[in-house]
């Protein structure tokens, strides 16, 4: 008896919830109707932005790919290579490669040319990159003001949005610059910063000699 009449009571009770959720609904019918027309266009919005960088990446690896089949053939074709690299994102990687067979040659000013299809965004791993190379380049030239300059106003700020890239290799340079134009004392922050961010790569121990021969 006491079994039935506790079934009974829970059919009331999911009768009573079912009457007021559709009286709610009747209520609420224009914002319901509102909040799933705007639940469809966030839905339809996802999936355009991911079939556009679905397509964008196979667009990328098909670009990676020919240059790929172009270096590995022995073929570097300049004109091809930069054409592709125009594309931006992996299609970079012929760019880099001519970047450092003609720095090897000491062909600096092809080299610049080059690094221009790389385009700048600060979120651009490849951007520092190229940043990187240029760096190098300056050192080699002896334009140590260019070096310091650009690290103060732009590639410092950079470094940091950009954890995964290895600010020791800039920093290397920018330590030299500062030290080969008579400034110890901002070399020494320099060198510091290096020793203590990256204590254990090739720059990092050259920081700690450079550290004991300036102190």
């Amino acid at each position: 008896m006491k079994s039935k009449e506790r079934h009974e009571i829970k059919e009331n009770e999911l009768a009573e919830i079912f009457k007021k959720l559709t009286l709610f609904l009747e209520e609420h019918k224009r914002e319901a109707m509102y909040a799933g027309i705007a639940i469809l266009a966030i839905l339809i919005v996802y999936l355009g932005a991911w079939a556009y960088n679905s397509l964008k990446l196979s667009s990328q690896n098909k670009t990676f790919n020919k240059e790929l089949t172009l270096l590995n053939s022995g073929k570097k074709d300049k004109d091809i290579i930069l054409k592709l690299a125009k594309k931006g994102g992996v299609a970079t990687y012929g760019v880099f490669a001519l970047s450092e067979e003609y720095l090897q040659k000491g062909e600096y000013d092809k080299v610049l040319e080059f690094l221009k299809q790389v385009k700048k965004s600060s979120g651009d791993i490849n951007y520092l990159k190229a940043e990187a190379i240029k760096f190098q380049i300056m050192y080699s030239k002896g334009e140590y003001d260019k070096i310091i300059n650009l690290y103060r106003a732009k590639i410092k700020a950079l470094l940091k949005e950009n954890k995964e890239f290895p600010a020791d290799l800039i920093m290397y340079y920018v330590a030299n610059a500062y030290e080969l134009k008579g400034d110890n004392d901002s070399a020494l922050k320099i060198w510091t910063e290096i020793k203590e961010k990256f204590p254990y790569s090739s720059y990092g121990i050259k920081a700690r000699s450079k550290l004991i021969s300036l102190q």
